[in-house]
Formats: structure tokens, C-alpha cells, sequence
């Protein structure tokens, strides 16, 4: 029996902790829930010191796994972020059921304007936008059906992320990319730099309900982490090494 469900999750460091955030506040009542822990091993690539960490948190009924939850504590340095990302899918296609068509990866991630424009809801919440990767056909195209569709060819500007995008549709690996729109704003308006906090919580909160119900979960708003970091919204703040800044 495989040991991942049909629905996995990946929730990694990007620079709001979206998806920790998000997977730190799904449940269930109805579901057993299990966490166990792997290693990603990336000593075929000549870099021993390189293994990544797991946490995997499995919702089961009885021994069959419903949805997983794949938590990535650490983000990876950057010169190994293909190298983890392409270890992080083997690992997915190696546990995962059989039928590739069986399984669907969902990454929830957070997206800086202008890559992705911003839209409301009826309560107000910024809508995520989908990209949906190795898929024209079947449910996983209408999922979400009140989010954006984001162009096949989007970009992301998160490093790690992007080579997640490429290496799934080199390899064919099924999924949605959940995109939260926050806006960069500069670090001297205190006020607009709260204002856009509580917009990108809102977001991803909203983002968060919506995967609870397509993953027959629960969410709770009440256990995610307010403490949004201003590093990734205040525009004076990018690191050092965001070189896709120089040509977008």
C-alpha cells in the first residue's frame, strides 16, 4: 500500500510561510491523523550535507491515507533548490498511488505584484490565483472555481517554486499552484505596511478555507500565525540574491 494519499499537499518557506501556515491550521474531525518524518537524500548529486527534512502528517481513514501534508521545515539554499525540488517529486511519485492520474499535488505559495494582479471576493479577501499544471481536462481544471486562472507560461518569482513548476511538467506530475497576491509597499508607511499585512492574512486565510473543502478537512482560522513578516512586502527588503528582479 502506498504510504501518500491521492491529494498531497506541499507546504515549503516562501516568504509569508503560506503554506506552513495554511497546513498548521487544517484538521479533522472524522479522519485519523498520523506525522511521521522522511529525508530527502541528495547524496547522488555529490552533496552529502545537503538532505532535506520532512514532516509528512497524514489524515487516514482506517490504514488508507486520505490526504498528505508534506512540510518542508527549512528552506533549502538556493544553489540546491532544483536538486530538492526534483528529489522532492520522487519522493511524491514513489508514495503517492500508482495512477499518476490518481493523484494531485496542491503548492500554495505567495506572489508579489505585478506577477500576479489582485481581485476580491464578496467578503473582501484577495483571491489566489491557480495554475493548474498537467491537467486541461479533468476536475482538477475546475477546482477552485472562484479563483483566477493564471496563464500556463506565469513565471514565479520564487526561485524554489519555479523549479518545482518546471520539473513538474518535465515530469509530469498533476497539481495546482496556488498563488496568494501581496502587494509590495515601502517599509516608511507603517500603516500601509499593516493594512497589507492583514490583506495578505485575509488572503491566505481564504485560500486556506477553500483547500479545507476540496480536501474534506477543516480549517481554522484561529490557528494560523498572524505574525506575517514585513520582509517579504516592504520593497527595500528582497534579498541580496533575487537576480529575476533584474530582468521582470
Amino acid at each position: 500500500m502506498k504510504f501518500l494519499a491521492q491529494s498531497v499537499l506541499v507546504a515549503y518557506p516562501d516568504g509569508l510561510g503560506t503554506g506552513q501556515r495554511i497546513a498548521g491550521a487544517l484538521g479533522s474531525s472524522s479522519l485519523d491523523r498520523s506525522v511521521s518524518h522522511a529525508t530527502l537524500s541528495l547524496d547522488s548529486y555529490g552533496l552529502p550535507d545537503g538532505n532535506v527534512l520532512l514532516e509528512v502528517v497524514n489524515y487516514s481513514k482506517g490504514e488508507v491515507p486520505m490526504v498528505s501534508l508534506i512540510i518542508l521545515a527549512q528552506e533549502p539554499p538556493p544553489h540546491l533548490h532544483s536538486c530538492v525540488a526534483h528529489e522532492l517529486l520522487r519522493y511524491i511519485f514513489h508514495n503517492a498511488p500508482a495512477d499518476e492520474e490518481s493523484f494531485t499535488i496542491f503548492v500554495p505559495s505567495a506572489a508579489p505584484f505585478p506577477s500576479v494582479d489582485s481581485r476580491h471576493n464578496t467578503a473582501g479577501a484577495r483571491l489566489a490565483h491557480k495554475l493548474v499544471i498537467n491537467d486541461d481536462l479533468s476536475a482538477r481544471s475546475q477546482m477552485f472555481g472562484e479563483l483566477i486562472d493564471a496563464p500556463q507560461d506565469l513565471q514565479p518569482k520564487d526561485e524554489f517554486l519555479a523549479c518545482l513548476v518546471h520539473l513538474m511538467r518535465v515530469m509530469g506530475a498533476p497539481g495546482v499552484i496556488l498563488l496568494v497576491p501581496v502587494r509590495r509597499v515601502s517599509p516608511q508607511d507603517g500603516a500601509l505596511v499593516s493594512r497589507e499585512k492583514d490583506c495578505a492574512f485575509q488572503a491566505i486565510a481564504h485560500l486556506g478555507g477553500l483547500l479545507a473543502q476540496w480536501l474534506a478537512l477543516e480549517f481554522s482560522t484561529q490557528m494560523m500565525d498572524r505574525s506575517l513578516p514585513e520582509s517579504f512586502i516592504t520593497r527595500d527588503a528582497r534579498k541580496p540574491g533575487e537576480w529575476r528582479d533584474l530582468y521582470t
